[in-house]
Order: C-alpha cells, then sequence, then structure tokens
C-alpha cells in the first residue's frame, strides 16, 4: 500500500477514504489495508498548511493595511497641496490662473468631503470680495465718463445711427443702474455652486451651513434654478439677476437689492425672509411676514420696553416650498 502511495497519491486516497468510511458503516475490512502511518502524516500536514496558510494571510492583511494607510496619507497629503496651490491661484492677476484655482477647489470638494465646505467658504469669500472690488474699480470712474463710454458703444453697435443721441444717453444711464454683470471668475464660481450634488446639499442642511453671499454684487447675475435654501444674502446687490426657479427657501433678503429681478415670484418671496428694507421688483408684493418683524420689533421697545419680550416671536412663519 505503501508503493500506491508513492507512485500514485490521488488513487491512495480515495482507495483509503473508501476503506475508512466501511469501516466507519461497521463493515468488516481487512485492518492490514489501512496506511495508517502515511494517513497520519497526511493529516499533520494539513494542519501544518492550514497553521501556515492563516499566518501567512495575518501577514498579508497587515501588509494590506500599512499599503492602505500609506496611500490615504499620501491622498491627504495630495489634497492638503493641490487645495494651498488652488487658494493661491485665487488671488492670482492672471484670469486664466484664478479659473484654473475654482476648478481645482471644486475637484476637490468632489474628492474629499470633509474639505467640501471648507472649498465652499473660500469660493464664497472669493465671491464677495471679488465682486466688491470689481464694483468699487468700476464706480471709482467718472459717472460721466461711464455714461457717455456706454452710449458711445451702445451707438456704435447700432450702426451709428444720426438723431438719437438722447436715445442712447436714456439707455445709457438705464444699463448703469444696473451696473456690469459678474465678471467670469465670479461666473465660473456661480457655476460650481450651482451644480453642486444632491448628496452635498444634504449635508449643508444636516450642518446648518449656509452660502455666504452678503453683501456680494451680483447684479444680472445668472441663479436659474440655483439651490440657494438658507443662503444668507443679505445686503446683496442682485438688480437684474435671473431667479426663475430660484430656491430661496429659508434664505436671507435682508437690505439685498432685487430691483428688476427676473423671473422671481411672490411665491418665492413668500418662503424667505427679508424685510422693509429689501427692495423688490416692480409688481410684486412684500411678503407680510416681512413687515411684521419691523412693526412687532417697534411695538415691542414701545410696550415693553428692553427685553421683555424678548425670545418672543407673533410673526407668521416662511411659507413651505410648493413643489412646482
Amino acid at each position: 500500500m505503501s508503493d500506491l502511495y508513492d507512485t500514485d497519491i490521488v488513487h491512495w486516497s480515495e482507495h483509503q477514504a473508501e476503506l475508512l468510511r466501511r469501516r466507519a458503516a461497521g463493515e468488516l475490512i481487512n485492518e492490514a489495508d489501512l496506511d495508517w502511518l502515511n494517513i497520519a502524516e497526511e493529516i499533520e500536514s494539513v494542519g501544518s498548511e492550514r497553521h501556515a496558510f492563516a499566518a501567512g494571510l495575518s501577514v498579508a492583511a497587515v501588509a494590506l493595511a500599512r499599503h492602505f494607510a500609506q496611500t490615504n496619507a499620501d491622498r491627504q497629503r495630495r489634497i492638503t497641496e493641490s487645495f494651498s496651490k488652488a487658494a493661491e491661484q485665487l488671488g492670482s492677476d492672471k484670469l486664466e490662473v484664478r479659473l484654473g484655482g475654482i476648478y481645482s477647489l471644486e475637484r476637490i470638494s468632489k474628492e474629499s468631503p470633509d474639505d467640501y465646505w471648507t472649498v465652499m467658504e473660500n469660493l464664497t469669500a472669493f465671491v464677495r470680495e471679488r465682486s466688491r472690488r470689481n464694483e468699487a474699480e468700476r464706480t471709482s470712474q467718472d459717472f460721466e465718463q461711464r455714461i457717455s463710454r456706454r452710449a458711445y458703444f451702445l451707438w456704435w453697435k447700432a450702426g451709428r445711427p444720426e438723431g438719437q443721441a438722447e436715445n442712447f444717453w436714456a439707455e445709457a444711464v438705464k444699463q448703469e443702474e444696473f451696473g456690469e454683470p459678474p465678471a467670469t471668475d465670479i461666473v465660473a464660481v456661480l457655476t460650481v455652486i450651482k451644480r453642486r450634488m444632491e448628496l452635498s446639499r444634504e449635508r449643508e442642511v444636516g450642518n446648518n451651513w449656509r452660502l455666504d453671499l452678503s453683501g456680494a454684487i451680483l447684479k444680472r447675475a445668472d441663479l436659474w434654478e440655483a439651490r440657494l435654501e438658507g443662503a444668507d444674502l443679505r445686503n446683496a446687490h442682485l438688480e437684474g439677476a435671473i431667479l426663475l426657479g430660484a430656491h430661496l427657501e429659508e434664505a436671507h433678503l435682508e437690505g439685498a437689492d432685487l430691483s428688476y429681478v427676473m423671473g422671481l415670484s411672490e411665491a418665492q418671496l413668500a418662503q424667505a425672509h427679508g424685510d422693509a428694507v429689501t427692495k423688490l421688483p416692480a409688481g410684486l408684493a412684500r411678503p407680510a411676514h416681512w413687515d411684521c418683524r419691523k412693526i412687532w420689533g417697534q411695538a415691542a421697545m414701545a410696550i415693553g420696553g428692553n427685553g421683555s419680550f424678548a425670545g418672543r416671536n407673533f410673526c407668521p412663519k416662511p411659507e413651505p416650498r410648493v413643489p412646482l
């Protein structure tokens, strides 16, 4: 039987297994046919192999964990370096460099959820500061010169007709009231904001994160269907902007200028917060809860003095959004 073990291990295994099954079933067999010595060696070797496999598996798991830890560390280092470079690019004097920084930050916000809101804060801060600077530079020029230059451009664009100087001048004055549309880099940031992923917006709600565009100069900006729930738009300039379908639930519009805004509805205003200072487009009524805040505050001070009505608000809340 040992010769068969040395020459044909498969046949030997099948024969020994059959003998053991018959013996276990109570059948009489020739005990000499059972190759106990080699059976014992095979059983022992199986145990040794399983032990070696388990040991090898443990070593592989440790190595894999180390690999993932190193990979994650390398990834975090790369993200940190990319973020620092992109933030630096935002301050460049070159438009193409600023645009590269904006889109790099957008990529980081998608690749690293932990850095998402930091990216949004940097981008909205860029919009606030850059738009104010651009507006300050524009209005620092002489008003008459700005109107004259704009009227000349309108006249030239219309084919330089004669006898219509007053019409072009009046149109130039009207356009000056609107101001200039957002610069290319600001438009890029607004585009990034508009295409935020649904999961990211859900995290904003869960963490009470609010886009801060307070005081931003966003005249004639395209905010069509923008998700601005809870956004801080206090004292923002939105003259001539497009807000058709924009989500303004719980957005703060106190002191904002919405003159000549296109696509804005009273239903949208009813879902937002505002006050008596907020400027509205012609034809839109101010929601009741906006004026109520000012009136109730004055009444509380007149009746109760300083703070006797603190924490009490009898004004109606903004209306919930009605699905379109």
